[in-house]
């Protein structure tokens, strides 16, 4: 396959780079290689959803979990974009996201007014505090 027939090759290359680097599991070359299979088999089996950026960590925690059979993983990941329905947090704009960031920053001004006016005065992004709370999942 040539890279026109991968039109998401050159991202997901720099994005497994990043892909959990504090993790032993991801020392190894074979496993970043892995990782990279399953993100581009991925992408061209779902043309709808393709690749986008945050799919690397996802990818990469299930490949962690089923030490690193890509076949298993690319069928879990494949379960959780369908059956589940999180393919709208990764499709192209992210709105599905963009609306869970949203909804999230009323939440706590409605039910945590204190540390909605601190986050307000710190200037801190939603983004950045939903992204920390992801990362216990």
């Amino acid at each position: 396959m040539n890279s026109a027939e991968k039109p998401y090759e050159k991202q997901i290359k720099k994005d497994i780079r990043r892909t959990f680097t504090d993790q032993k599991f991801f020392e190894s070359e074979e496993n970043i290689e892995k990782l990279n299979e399953l993100l581009i088999v991925f992408s061209l089996h779902n043309l709808d959803i393709g690749y986008c950026q945050g799919m690397n960590y996802l990818a990469g925690f299930l490949l962690m979990q089923t030490n690193g059979n890509v076949h298993q993983s690319f069928w879990v990941l494949d379960c959780i974009m369908k059956e589940y329905d999180q393919k709208w947090l990764f499709v192209r704009g992210l709105p599905h996201l963009n609306m869970l960031l949203w909804s999230l920053e009323h939440l706590v001004d409605m039910y945590l007014p204190n540390l909605a006016d601190f986050i307000r005065m710190e200037n801190i992004p939603t983004s950045l505090y939903a992204t920390v709370g992801s990362c216990v999942v």
